[in-house]
């Protein structure tokens, strides 16, 4: 299971503000500017940055309200350059 990307915010960060995130990650990079992105491995995030390049990662999380769900989640690692 992957981390969630709207809880980290009293507003939700929702589908529609990952492909505003996506669409300027994708300006910056026509502009030039080297990018580098940690995003939630969800299959949205996925599809969205598939023209670029994606690394799974492991990201130690210690901060959960269950113990159980603390520890290493794989996380998204983009990169234009």
């Amino acid at each position: 299971r992957t981390s969630s990307f709207t809880r980290y915010e009293k507003n939700d960060f929702d589908e529609a503000c990952q492909r505003r995130l996506a669409e300027v990650y994708g300006e910056l990079g026509k502009k030039g500017v080297k990018v580098l992105l940690s995003n939630s491995m969800a299959p949205l995030v996925c599809e969205l940055y598939a023209p670029f390049r994606l690394q799974k990662v492991m990201a130690k999380r210690h901060v959960n309200s269950k113990p159980e769900g603390r520890g290493a989640i794989t996380e998204a690692l983009v990169r234009n350059y």
